[in-house]
């Protein structure tokens, strides 16, 4: 099958929406001042950030897992944890993408609006 030219578009189209939604929850946390109010109760800023970090990552490789499975069945000849590092270090890229975006935004709803 001849799908090379539309897969690298396909794997970054399947990152738009966890990118947008992870933005939208940080954005969404910054609205609410929940970071203020953990520290209020004592959270470190350090612990506090780890966390969107971990979940973050957590989904984000279980994306890559699930994509690179799709993509091995088109390429063979590849092997699976060579695919999956490939996509999980986009993935990584991702979630700093996404949080490096929503330092820019107030709104959750605009920034889910906006193109990225």
């Amino acid at each position: 099958l001849q799908v090379g030219f539309l897969l690298g578009l396909v794997m970054t189209m399947c990152q738009l929406y966890p990118v947008s939604q992870l933005g939208k929850a940080v954005v969404e946390e910054k609205e609410g001042r929940l970071r203020q109010t953990m520290r209020i109760m004592g959270l470190r800023p350090a612990v506090f950030v780890t966390s969107w970090y971990v979940t973050a990552i957590v989904q984000f490789l279980l994306d890559a897992l699930i994509c690179a499975l799709v993509v091995k069945a088109f390429c063979v000849h590849t092997p699976l944890w060579l695919l999956f590092s490939f996509i999980g270090i986009f993935c990584l890229g991702c979630i700093s993408f996404a949080l490096c975006c929503s330092v820019f935004f107030s709104n959750a709803r605009y920034l889910v609006i906006t193109p990225t």
